[in-house]
């Protein structure tokens, strides 16, 4: 499709926000999100993103206060990723945020680490003593949506697709406790009030491309491409 594009004289990419199902954009450790696909179009698989504001709150008081700050990455907020294609299941993924960061460390380099990841994923872990609040992106995704043969989608074909998201639990954020550097042992009850530290998540919605070609312009590409 990527080759085929080049010859299209009618192509057009449109970007759909999609909004969670229950529409209150908000979520808590455990809740599940669940986004509908746009269906009747051709979905480009690969431009799926996630975005949200993740809010940290923490614990304790004085000088054994702690706060709550975000891991590195995204994408381990997310535990559990499900794909649904009218209500079969196509792809379940636990652990989600464990396979994520271990197939990244296999292909992320330090360039991307640096720009895109650091400003729009949450690419590295920042200390500070203060409970952190970030509006982060989910863009790389290690299931169906990013691994197919073929990242293009004819959902007027196929039917309604479903993506159901479980967000991680509070044992995921980094406990910094006030004065005390990250990494370093927990003084005085810091150990204690690190358990109570949680987060939130809202503002969430979704974006995808769907692609529009000619009449007969897709099909005469794809039968063009079966037999060359």
């Amino acid at each position: 499709m990527v080759m085929a594009t080049s010859a299209m004289a009618n192509l057009n990419r449109n970007r759909y926000r999609l909004e969670t199902a229950s529409g209150s954009g908000n979520a808590n450790p455990g809740s599940i999100i669940t986004i509908n696909l746009p269906e009747g179009g051709l979905v480009d698989t690969s431009s799926f993103k996630l975005f949200f504001k993740a809010t940290a709150t923490g614990n304790g008081t004085s000088t054994d206060e702690v706060f709550g700050r975000f891991p590195r990455d995204a994408a381990s907020l997310i535990s559990r990723v499900e794909v649904y294609l009218n209500g079969v299941s196509l792809s379940s993924i636990s652990d989600y945020n464990v396979v994520h960061q271990q197939l990244k460390l296999c292909d992320g380099n330090p360039g991307r680490d640096a720009s895109i990841d650091r400003a729009c994923t949450h690419g590295s872990v920042i200390e500070a003593d203060a409970n952190e609040v970030a509006k982060m992106c989910i863009q790389d995704w290690d299931n169906i949506l990013n691994k197919l043969s073929t990242r293009y989608l004819p959902l007027q074909v196929l039917g309604q697709i479903s993506i159901r998201l479980t967000m991680a639990g509070n044992e995921v954020l980094v406990p910094k406790q006030k004065s005390v550097s990250i990494g370093d042992a927990f003084t005085g009850s810091g150990a204690a009030n690190a358990a109570g530290i949680a987060y939130s998540v809202s503002d969430i919605y979704a974006t995808i491309d769907s692609l529009s070609v000619g009449s007969g312009e897709y099909e005469a590409a794809l039968r063009q491409r079966l037999i060359s």
